[in-house]
């Protein structure tokens, strides 16, 4: 994140504080070339943004309940702080388990909540490495 904003502050600062009487410290970046860091700086912070905002919309699971022909989650929205409660019928509920092995994390176990074919929400848990070996 931070190159993205120094490659904006070094393409956008001299157009600003240029005076048109000398040409600006930075001209190299404001030749032919200027445009395409510029292009490629809001891409890339659009993409990041936009999986940031994907990521913290989704929301955290805070209760689960079973009866004999619902199940009900409800979970709250960490961007906003909104609480959502999901009502599906055991027919139409799904779980896929899947598990990453990844070096920073380690062994996770991830479940997607699905009604029908769209998918509620997401639920990691960690398995530490030295229970598992046990």
């Amino acid at each position: 994140m931070a190159w993205m904003v120094g490659i904006l502050v070094v393409c956008t600062y001299s157009c600003f504080a240029w005076n048109g009487e000398k040409y600006p410290p930075t001209l190299m970046f404001l030749n032919d070339y200027y445009i395409i860091h510029l292009l490629v700086t809001f891409t890339a912070i659009y993409f990041y943004t936009k999986y940031q905002f994907k990521k913290y919309n989704n929301g955290i699971i805070t209760e689960i309940e079973f009866n004999q022909q619902e199940i009900t989650l409800t979970k709250i929205n960490t961007l906003l702080g909104k609480k959502a409660i999901y009502t599906i019928k055991v027919s139409d509920f799904k779980i896929l388990e899947e598990e990453k092995k990844g070096k920073l994390m380690g062994l996770q176990k991830i479940n997607h909540f699905y009604n029908k074919d769209q998918q509620i929400t997401s639920l990691n848990i960690l398995i530490n490495d030295s229970l598992e070996k046990q």
